[in-house]
C-alpha cells in the first residue's frame, strides 16, 4: 500500500495530475441524479466533460451499469446543455458501476461512478475494462469519513506502477490509498493521452 495518503475532493475541484500540458485538465465525469437508488427504478445520469466545449451523446462509448451478474445499456442518451443526460435501469441490490468512456484526438477519457441500491454488495469489484481504471479494493460505501480507501489503478488490465491519483501516487503494484470524505467523492488518474475518474457519494 503506498505510505502517503491524499484528501478526496469534489469533481468541481480538476488537479492536474502530470505535466502542465492541455490534455492534463481533460476528464469525464459521470454524476448520477442520485448515487442511493432502489431496485426498479429508473435514475438519471449525467455525463460531463472537462476540456470539450460541448459534449455530444454520438461520442459517449459503452454507457453501461454493471450489476453483480448483468450488464445493462443506459439509454437515452441526449445532449443537455454542454452535457449528456440519459437513464439507468436499477434490476438489483447492491453497490453497481456505472461507466463509459469518449475518444477525441487519440486520447480516451474514461470514468465510473458506483451507486448503490438498498444495501452495499461485491458488485463494485467488477471491472468496467477501460484503458485506465481506478478500481476500489473496499467498497466506499462501507466506510465512514475519515478512513481510507485501498484502490487499484489499472492501465490496459494491468497494475499501473507511478500513476499520478489526486495527491498520491501508485505504488510499484499499482495501488494507492486515499482519505475519504463525506459528500461527493472523486479520484482522477491520469497516464499520458488517457485520464480515468471514479465518483460516489458517502453521507
Amino acid at each position: 500500500m503506498c505510505g502517503s495518503t491524499g484528501r478526496l475532493v469534489p469533481a468541481a475541484l480538476a488537479f492536474f495530475l502530470l505535466a502542465a500540458t492541455p490534455a492534463a485538465s481533460q476528464y469525464l465525469y459521470i454524476e448520477p441524479a442520485s448515487f442511493h437508488v432502489s431496485p426498479g427504478e429508473r435514475t438519471g445520469v449525467t455525463f460531463r466533460a472537462v476540456g470539450l466545449p460541448r459534449l455530444q451523446a454520438a461520442w459517449l462509448r459503452n454507457a453501461t451499469l454493471l450489476t453483480d451478474f448483468a450488464a445493462f445499456n443506459v439509454t437515452g442518451l441526449h445532449e443537455d446543455g454542454e452535457r449528456v443526460a440519459g437513464f439507468a435501469s436499477v434490476r438489483s441490490t447492491g453497490t453497481l458501476v456505472v461507466y463509459a468512456s469518449i475518444s477525441r484526438e487519440d486520447c480516451i477519457w474514461s470514468a465510473k461512478a458506483l451507486i448503490v441500491s438498498a444495501e452495499p454488495g461485491a458488485g463494485f469489484r467488477r471491472l468496467a475494462g477501460l484503458p485506465l481504471e481506478i478500481a476500489p479494493e473496499r467498497d466506499p460505501y462501507t466506510l465512514k469519513a475519515g478512513e481510507m480507501l485501498p484502490v487499484v489503478v489499472r492501465l490496459h488490465g494491468r497494475p499501473a506502477p507511478n500513476v499520478s491519483l489526486n495527491a498520491v501516487s501508485t505504488d510499484a503494484d499499482g495501488r494507492a490509498s486515499v482519505l475519504v470524505t463525506g459528500g461527493k467523492q472523486t479520484l482522477e488518474a491520469k497516464a499520458g493521452c488517457l485520464s480515468s475518474t471514479l465518483t460516489f457519494e458517502l453521507p
